[in-house]
Order: structure tokens, then C-alpha cells, then sequence
């Protein structure tokens, strides 16, 4: 799906030279026998860098939409999240000489993002990347906070923010109304989204369990899984950057977009990877998924310089969520 949305901030050039400067501080010394941009990212820069006498590449990663989340990224790299992989941070800097932004130094993951080998993979390797994906989750979810919003550098919640039915429809108004995000969707669906979540957003305030942590990006372009020994696995879980607090519901969600979450037995690997690893889950968990999701397309409405293809998806997953069927309590 986002592989034909536009970038969301300017992509950087780096000489030589400049990359030569950003690994100093990790590598003192050492030059580089070449570097590649790498595949994916819609905001941030990132390199493949291979440094004179290193045997294996590393990452280095330009935050160029939002410097502030590098403090915020390492505390997050350095928690121990039993079975959830992710590349070890080498060197974090919140900016540079180069061009001024924070960078990161990581380890490199080799594999290929999950939304480009979906499509391509037995059904029984798509279960079990479905079945990994669900036991990451639960790990991820097993960190507990007292309220849902955003963190400080630190990992506590600096900035509380409301996430069930009632902090939706204020931000479905600031995004769709007060940004003008509804001109991209027009008025009668518009109207419909509104009359959706007044009636039905009622379900995500019923989840009753204590707000956790939430990668706040978990799609197939942040997963990377590679293929070894005719089986694929999941190699790393990256772009940490906008994790906050809140549901489970947020994550599961932005997993089951299409095409992921149309495959055939993928959502129920989730599911039954989620709950083996010790995570709940109510019956009707997609529906609150998709409907928590709506904070995020609401988003992506606001944002400027939108192409059509974004406008497309989000019009499209806007209307299929609110074309569910809602069972009657």
C-alpha cells in the first residue's frame, strides 16, 4: 500500500565525505569503502554504509521529519523486549555536522519488508511470520503505564492524551475539520465517519486492561523477515519512533491493512501467536483494531502535500471500516 504514497519530508544527498563525518564518532579513524541508499522510508534518510575493514554494513538513519524521538529510540533500543528483534543502536546523536539532524548508527538487519514478500509466501510461512508477529506484540504490549499518551525522553508519559471513542472524535475534528483533512474525503463521507464513531467508537473505550506500550508503527514496512532454510522468519522490527501508550488496538490495526490483514489465516496467526505468548484479547479484536486505526487515517488526511494515491487508501479503509458489521450488545 505505501509504496506509492510520497514522502512525507525532503530525502538528503550525502557525499562520501559526509558519511566519512557521521561514523567518527563510532569508528574514529575509519573511512568508508562505499555506501547505498537503502530500499523504504517515507520521512527519514537512510544509508547502507560499509566502513574500511568491517565485515558486515551498518545503518545509518537521517531523522529528518521529527530529530526530537532519537532520545526517545535509544531508551526504546535499550529495553529488553524478550523476542522482539531489533538492530542494536552502535552510535545516536540528536544532530550532526553534516546536515544538522539527529542520526543513528545501528547494526544492519538483512531481510526484505514483509508488505513486498507477503504475496509471495507459502501459506504456512505467512502463518508463521503471522504467529511471530502476534508473539512480538504481546511482548511489546506487556509494558504497562497508568495513562495512554506520548513519552518523555525517559519513557514515562510526558503528555497525556484521551484514545478511546471520546479522543477520537476530537481529533477526527481537529484533523478532518479544523486542518480541512475532510476536503480530501468530501462532505457525505465525512458525515458518515462522524455518525460511525457516535455510535460504535463506544468499543474501544471498553478495553479495561492497563494502557502499554505501542510501536505506533507496526506495518509491513517496518517488519523485515528473511528466508533461510525454506522457512522465513522475522529478522528485525524497525522505525521506533512513534511509540507511545496505548492499546494493543493501535498496533493491530496498522498489521492488518490490506493486503496483510486480507491474506488467508494471517490475522488468526496473529492471534494465536499474541495469545500463546501470554497477551488477551477480546472476540471482536479486529473490529476494535480497524476502529482505532481511524486516528491514524485521520491523520494522514491532515498532512500537506498529500499524492492520490494515500488519498485513495485512506478513503478506502475509512469506508470499509465504517461499512463493518457492529454486532448488537
Amino acid at each position: 500500500m505505501r509504496e506509492e504514497w510520497s514522502r512525507s519530508s525532503r530525502d538528503l544527498d550525502l557525499s562520501e565525505a559526509d558519511v566519512t563525518a557521521l561514523i567518527q564518532p563510532a569508528f574514529p579513524g575509519r573511512k568508508v569503502d562505499r555506501f547505498q541508499r537503502a530500499i523504504g522510508g517515507l520521512a527519514n534518510t537512510n544509508f547502507e554504509v560499509w566502513i574500511d575493514g568491517e565485515n558486515t554494513p551498518v545503518m545509518l538513519r537521517l531523522l529528518v521529519r521529527d530529530g526530537t524521538s532519537v532520545a526517545r529510540e535509544e531508551a526504546l533500543n535499550r529495553l529488553s523486549l524478550g523476542g522482539v528483534p531489533m538492530p542494536r543502536f552502535i552510535y545516536a546523536s540528536p544532530d550532526n555536522p553534516v546536515t544538522g539532524h539527529a542520526y543513528i548508527l545501528m547494526e544492519w538487519v538483512d531481510g526484505v519488508r514483509l508488505e513486498l514478500a507477503a504475496s509471495a509466501m507459502k501459506p504456512a510461512d505467512l502463518i508463521k511470520i503471522g504467529c511471530e508477529l502476534g508473539m512480538a506484540l504481546a511482548a511489546i504490549h506487556g509494558v504497562k503505564y497508568a495513562q495512554t499518551g506520548f513519552f518523555d525522553d525517559l519513557l514515562e508519559v510526558a503528555t497525556p492524551v484521551l484514545m478511546g471513542s471520546e479522543g477520537l472524535l476530537g481529533y477526527m475534528e481537529h484533523c478532518l475539520i479544523e486542518k480541512k483533512g475532510s476536503r480530501h474525503i468530501g462532505a457525505a463521507l465525512t458525515k458518515s465517519l462522524f455518525a460511525f464513531v457516535r455510535e460504535h467508537g463506544r468499543l474501544i473505550d471498553s478495553w479495561k486492561d492497563a494502557p502499554s506500550l505501542a510501536h505506533g508503527d507496526f506495518g509491513g514496512s517496518n517488519i523485515l523477515v528473511r528466508e533461510s532454510a525454506d522457512t522465513w522468519a522475522v529478522s528485525a522490527i524497525l522505525d521506533w519512533e512513534f511509540a507511545f501508550s496505548g492499546t494493543p488496538f493501535f498496533d493491530f490495526g496498522n498489521l492488518l491493512r490490506a493486503p496483510l490483514g486480507d491474506l488467508p489465516g494471517f490475522a488468526e496467526a496473529v492471534r494465536v501467536g499474541y495469545l500463546e505468548a501470554g497477551g488477551s484479547l477480546p472476540d471482536d479484536w479486529q473490529l476494535r483494531s480497524r476502529i482505532s486505526d481511524l486516528f491514524s487515517w485521520c491523520d494522514f488526511l491532515s498532512k500537506p502535500n498529500l499524492n492520490a494515491a494515500l488519498i485513495r487508501d485512506a478513503r478506502a479503509n475509512i469506508e470499509r471500516t465504517i461499512g463493518l458489521s457492529i454486532p448488537i450488545s
